[in-house]
């Protein structure tokens, strides 16, 4: 335990490997459902892709994700070969999967991609590839992400002007 007030409770968790570390705040809030994770990271990795997953266990054949001009919706299952072939799509501050009842939206600050495969999501956060660029993402990073769940729909929850308030 961090720090606990009023409004919220927070924990901090330390993670690491033999090159990097991880530094994750997770507040819990009192009057809302969201929950923040805040990441702090030397990151020193090859070869590696650091991604968070979700397994929201809502059914739905779809996931809704922000564009920065509008909102596209995204498959959940893999029927074809190209389906499959996607690893991962873009989005920019946030994607939802909800049903009838409601759902669950990750929005994010500064992440733009995701990964869908049936029930599981997943938010790639840092990179360390040899090409097009051996020093992508290596070093110091902050960002955070707002773990959402709601009644109705993303447009029902307002789930965009959530995100750009974040």
């Amino acid at each position: 335990l961090r720090k606990k007030d009023g409004e919220a409770c927070s924990f901090r968790v330390t993670l690491g490997t033999e090159n990097s570390k991880w530094e994750r705040i997770i507040r819990i809030f009192r009057r809302s459902p969201k929950i923040e994770v805040e990441n702090n990271v030397d990151w020193h990795e090859k070869h590696k892709l650091a991604k968070v997953l979700f397994s929201p266990n809502v059914l739905s054949r779809e996931v809704l994700c922000d564009t920065g001009a509008g909102f596209i919706a995204r498959e959940t299952h893999k029927n074809t070969s190209w389906q499959s072939a996607r690893f991962e799509c873009c989005h920019h501050k946030w994607f939802d999967v909800s049903e009838t009842g409601g759902g669950i939206a990750v929005i994010n600050d500064s992440k733009y991609g995701i990964g869908i495969s049936e029930n599981t999501l997943s938010l790639s956060l840092l990179r360390a590839t040899e090409r097009p660029d051996p020093e992508s993402d290596i070093g110091k990073h902050s960002f955070a992400y707002l773990i959402y769940p709601h009644s109705g729909s993303a447009v029902d929850a307002h789930i965009n002007d959530i995100a750009f308030e974040f």
